[in-house]
């Protein structure tokens, strides 16, 4: 059982690491080990089309699994 348990959670845990990012090859900021596109300094206009209009996913993964609910 305990190793059926890491396998679950071990794919959660490298979600705010650049080694395991597959974001687009246009998120070319690195910022704080992860990538983002340039426009990162105002999400809820540049990022919303892939990320969701409350940045918590659609395309692209949740902002908040790694700023919480920074915005």
């Amino acid at each position: 059982m305990p190793v059926r348990l890491v396998l679950l959670v071990a794919p959660l845990a490298g979600g705010c690491d650049a080694t395991t990012s597959s974001a687009p090859a246009d998120h070319t900021v690195n910022e704080g080990g992860v990538r983002h596109h340039q426009g990162l300094t105002a999400p809820t206009v540049n990022c919303v089309a892939c990320h969701g209009a409350s940045l918590t996913g659609d395309q692209g993964p949740s902002c908040t699994s790694c700023h919480q609910r920074r915005w």
